[in-house]
């Protein structure tokens, strides 16, 4: 049987009987109890007047003749063959016709014997007898209570440490502590539980380096790829400047090769930009910035995409500094602006929003959008929704991949949603603490 099963109840059980003993001792001497003495003499008096009043009456009429009674005293008669009392009572009881006897309490009982009814009178005085019975119950209940509550406190806190412990071990694993370690080595179940999160902490700890290790080699592997790119796109940049003056190669074909070899350096940029972004160092650079500033800039460097579109801009932006990574965030900025252009029809709004402690800029277009079962995919590397288009506009498949890493560093996120235009939505949201009014 499990130990902890076995423990749990054994302190239950001890605490059961402290109760039981405490409330049998509370029972045989009240904490409540009268000042017998008074009554003695008053009892005794009723005691010859009652005898008086019913010794010549039968039974059937003694409960109209003790109605006067009533008021002062608790009465009651018994059959004395019957009557229950110890064999010494019944005796004097049955030599002098009356015997005086005590309660728990102190309270006096006085036992009368009619012999020619064969009945016995039992007189008991009700002055504060409600009162003291009814305190004497609530002392009762209140130490057992108290009595059983110690008892299970005590019993059961070695357990409730050993809780603890394993509820802080709990916390350290969920802040990122997993070299925290279970020293409840029990074989009970709150043991082997702390074992078993020791164990997994360690599973888990295992899959974060192997994933560490895959990314590392993933990312030598883009940054490998990228570099090794470099070199023959140099030489093939400098066979089409030998060629230039060349009647064999035709003007339009000099065009394609030149915009190919501009987009495929473009793509290794983006693919080192991805990498070192990925990268757990260097941290970020963050200063204090105009908001403003990055807008202008940003809005500036992408206009070359499509001259012919005017970004609008609207919002709070003009009156908010943010501290942030000035390169980085302008670089997100700008891919989402670039990526706007490349897909609106003729409309693109740049918003500034801040609420719920949060400061958003939302970049807006009237295109084709972002259906909801692709929102989450589009901000992984390399993805593509539409392949036709993409191929069309150009571009790498990293600048949203990008946009969202630059904003994970710095402890936001990106929204993807439906814009007021008919189009898509980015949003890029800065938390609490990033930035500032002016």
């Amino acid at each position: 049987m499990n130990k902890l099963f076995i423990t749990t109840a054994c302190a239950l059980l001890l605490a059961l009987a402290a109760s039981s003993g405490v409330s049998y001792l509370l029972a045989l001497n009240p904490p409540f109890k009268i000042d017998s003495p008074g009554l003695l003499q008053p009892l005794e008096d009723t005691g010859q007047r009652l005898f008086q009043t019913l010794q010549p009456l039968p039974e059937e009429e003694w409960e109209e003749a003790l109605t006067p009674f009533d008021d002062d005293y608790i009465i009651d008669w018994f059959d004395a063959q019957d009557y229950a009392d110890v064999v010494e009572h019944k005796a004097t009881l049955h030599e002098a016709n009356q015997v005086l006897t005590y309660l728990a309490d102190d309270t006096p009982v006085l036992e009368i014997l009619f012999a020619e009814q064969q009945l016995v009178l039992e007189v008991i005085p009700v002055k504060e007898f409600d009162k003291r019975w009814m305190l004497n119950i609530l002392a009762t209940v209140a130490a057992v209570l108290l009595i059983g509550l110690l008892a299970a406190l005590l019993a059961l806190s070695p357990i409730a440490r050993r809780l603890g412990r394993l509820q802080t071990l709990a916390r350290s694993y969920s802040d990122g502590n997993l070299q925290a370690r279970n020293t409840d080595q029990a074989g009970d179940a709150i043991g082997k539980l702390g074992t078993s999160m020791q164990s997994m902490a360690d599973r888990v700890d295992e899959l974060l380096y192997d994933k560490e290790q895959l990314v590392n080699d993933q990312q030598d592997l883009m940054r490998a790829v990228a570099h090794e790119f470099r070199a023959p796109m140099a030489r093939m940049r400098f066979a089409l400047e030998m060629h230039e003056e060349s009647d064999d190669f035709p003007d339009e074909s000099k065009q394609e090769v030149s915009v190919a070899l501009d987009d495929l350096d473009g793509l290794v940029t983006e693919v080192l930009r991805y990498a070192r972004l990925q990268r757990s160092a260097p941290e970020l650079q963050r200063s204090e910035i105009l908001l403003s500033s990055i807008v202008h800039d940003a809005v500036a460097a992408v206009k070359a995409i499509r001259p012919e579109i005017t970004i609008e801009t609207s919002g709070c932006y003009e009156h908010i500094n943010i501290t942030v990574d000035a390169v980085q965030f302008q670089r997100a900025l700008q891919n989402l602006l670039s990526n706007a252009l490349k897909y609106t029809n003729n409309q693109v709004v740049l918003i500034c929003e801040h609420h719920n402690d949060e400061l958003a800029l939302h970049v807006d277009d009237n295109g084709p959008g972002i259906s909801p079962e692709h929102r989450d995919r589009i901000l992984t590397p390399f993805v593509r929704i539409d392949s036709s288009r993409t191929r069309k506009l150009g571009g790498s498949g990293l600048g949203l991949a990008i946009v969202n890493g630059v904003m994970i560093k710095h402890g936001g996120r990106v929204d993807i949603t439906e814009s007021h235009c008919g189009g898509g939505r980015f949003s890029m949201i800065l938390p609490a603490g990033s930035f500032s009014h002016m």
